[in-house]
């Protein structure tokens, strides 16, 4: 199930949005409709697409322009590795949020090498994700989810 809004055009880097556009990459649909649920009480995020396969993903982020995607590791078609490095190959602009059940080392370098900024774990709470999602800098917050560097 894929949404289909027309894209909006995209800020520069130097300008931030005061909308946060956000594209949903996950093969079960209740974790999407999870997400989407805790996403639509932000007033300052938009969910403009989802994806259930890793190829879905990277042809939605380069349709949709996303600022944000959320993509899970363990994804049919194309993993989440790969699908991160496409999509940040072509829009590195674009931050690639991870999303995982696995709290392994070695899957947190795969998506930290593929270009994803931070590692969220499924079972971290809601407010992990959602600071992940708006970035460094944007609000203060007290999550521990962990930057990938």
């Amino acid at each position: 199930m894929t949404r289909d809004p027309s894209p909006a055009p995209r800020a520069t880097d130097h300008e931030p949005r005061a909308i946060l556009r956000v594209l949903l990459a996950d093969d079960h649909d209740i974790v999407r409709a999870g997400l989407i649920s805790l996403l639509s009480e932000q007033a300052d995020v938009e969910v403009v697409g989802e994806a259930a396969n890793g190829r879905e993903a990277i042809n939605q982020a380069y349709r949709l322009r996303p600022d944000v995607v959320v993509m899970d590791v363990a994804m049919p078609l194309i993993n989440g590795d790969e699908a991160t490095r496409q999509i940040k190959t072509r829009l590195p602009q674009t931050r690639v949020v991870a999303l995982s059940m696995y709290d392994e080392v070695d899957m947190r370098e795969k998506m930290h090498g593929a270009g994803a900024e931070t590692y969220v774990l499924k079972t971290a709470a809601p407010e992990e994700l959602l600071a992940a999602i708006h970035g460094p800098g944007a609000r203060s917050r007290t999550s521990s989810h962990e930057q990938v560097r």
